[in-house]
């Protein structure tokens, strides 16, 4: 599947799943806020992760990867796939314990990304997650069902955007 914005497997895609329609026809993003007070303790699985072929293991509550600022939650986290190349972020988030738990939620104040110990980010061209278990998956923020993994690929071009005459 072609993705804008972003893919997620885990915590954000279970929010979202818990955001259903109706519950954000009454509550509009409030709805998010109910959901995720309903995924309380935040589970955390064991994903392997290659990012350019450089590959880890981490223990994490959600994987997402990004072409633009990312949500994680209601956490707006900083913007770092919107350089020149717009290659992909991995986000990898984390809430385990009460010191990720309180990071996190500090993290779009925390100037210095790479002291978060709540979140880390990665950017490549290619980026390959692979779950121990099936996880809820979304895709810019629509739920897709349970996937064991994401496989996700930068596509130059591959967007065809229409234009105004004059205005390209």
């Amino acid at each position: 599947d072609v993705f804008l914005l972003g893919v997620g497997i885990g915590l954000d895609a279970d929010v979202i799943r818990g955001a259903g329609r109706e519950l954000k026809r009454r509550l509009g993003g409030l709805a998010y806020f109910v959901s995720a007070s309903q995924t309380l303790p935040v589970a955390h699985h064991d994903f392997e992760i290659a990012v350019d072929g450089r590959r880890s293991r981490e223990r994490a509550a959600s994987v997402h990867v990004a072409t633009s600022g990312t949500r994680a939650g209601p956490l707006i986290l900083p913007p770092i796939a919107d350089g020149p190349d717009r290659m992909p972020s991995l986000v990898v988030v984390k809430a385990e314990s009460l010191e990720e738990v309180l990071t996190l939620l500090a993290t779009p104040l925390i100037p210095d990304q790479s002291l978060n110990r709540a979140v880390r980010f990665e950017r490549g061209r290619e980026i390959q997650v692979r779950a121990a278990t099936v996880l809820p998956v979304q895709i810019d923020g629509e739920d897709q069902g349970d996937h064991p993994g994401l496989h996700c690929k930068l596509e130059p071009a591959s967007l065809p955007v229409i234009v105004p005459r004059g205005r390209a």
